[in-house]
């Protein structure tokens, strides 16, 4: 599932498992405006350049993971190659990342995957 963000119009996100062989990919992904509650509706859009992105993180035969997010302008493909990326966490925790310097009026998409410790 690939999410659709427009920042001033925003996300399309997909949780996979790219980079790591043993990372599984997070569920329950969500896009929140800044103060990492209201949520950012697929296709919605934000006010703010910054905003916040979460999934719940798993992980087989690993303590920690964290969630690794790949976030790009509409227009460019995914390189499979994370831009940001949120603390390490228990396995099986819902954990987010804030993306700021985003484009007013950009359309983004995103996608997560786990990366175990």
């Amino acid at each position: 599932m690939t999410k659709l963000l427009t920042v001033l119009a925003i996300l399309a996100c997909a949780g996979t498992a790219w980079g790591q062989a043993e990372a599984e990919p997070p569920d329950n992904l969500q896009q929140f405006l800044a103060d990492g509650i209201t949520v950012i509706p697929e296709g919605g859009s934000a006010t703010s350049t910054t905003i916040v992105l979460s999934g719940t993180v798993h992980g087989s035969g690993a303590t920690q993971v964290r969630i690794e997010v790949e976030i790009r302008p509409v227009a460019d493909p995914f390189l499979q190659v994370s831009t940001h990326q949120g603390p390490w966490v228990n396995i099986n925790t819902t954990t987010s990342v804030t993306v700021s310097g985003l484009i007013p009026g950009a359309a983004y998409h995103w996608q997560a995957t786990t990366v175990p410790t």
